[in-house]
């Protein structure tokens, strides 16, 4: 009965309930299409992507491996330090990294080491600051940032695959709850 009446509800209010969610994306749509036009909502957008429980550290990764592969080729082929920073800043689809790539701009001309300046930040894990300062010592940043990209190409999928038993368990439960729910409203009264 419960069912049935849930049944009659839902086609009686179809429209309604297509239309509602409907009308919530369209909004949701139109409201990160205007954030991500100012860099406040960009820097929002984009730091609230990096904090996601799940999938933070995949993001994160992704772009480590872009500002990483970006500051290892641009050395390697000869640009200056700063040139490179310039270029990477605008070329960064993470407004994060950007924003710690303009920080890095303004320490370096101050004379600090690139490891002490990635430090500042927590966008940087450790691993990349204690190679970096290696990278730095034996003179070869270009080839320990191209080393670093590969790294973090490399921990994406591995993250991907940390992810995924999680989106399995998570479907199946949902599952099991429909099914349940199903069970349920068959055997009441």
């Amino acid at each position: 009965s419960l069912l049935i009446s849930f049944s009659e509800n839902l086609k009686m209010n179809l429209t309604l309930l297509i239309g509602i969610i409907l009308g919530l994306v369209i909004l949701g749509k139109i409201i990160v299409s205007g954030m991500r036009k100012s860099e406040r909502g960009k820097l929002f957008l984009d730091s609230l992507l990096l904090k996601l429980p799940l999938f933070g550290g995949l993001f994160r990764n992704v772009a480590l491996a872009q500002f990483c592969r970006g500051f290892g080729t641009l050395l390697n082929g000869g640009v200056p330090i700063l040139q490179t920073l310039d270029l990477l800043e605008g070329a960064s689809t993470n407004q994060v990294i950007a924003m710690a790539v303009h920080e890095m701009k303004r320490h370096i001309k101050e004379g600090v080491a690139i490891s002490e300046v990635l430090r500042t930040n927590t966008i940087f894990p450790e691993t990349l600051i204690w190679i970096t300062t290696v990278g730095e010592k034996r003179g070869n940043l270009d080839e320990t940032f191209l080393d670093l990209a590969e790294y973090y190409d490399r921990e994406v999928p591995a993250r991907v695959e940390l992810i995924l038993p999680f989106l399995n368990s998570g479907v199946v439960l949902l599952a099991g709850f429909v099914v349940g729910l199903l069970v349920l409203a068959m055997f009441l009264p």
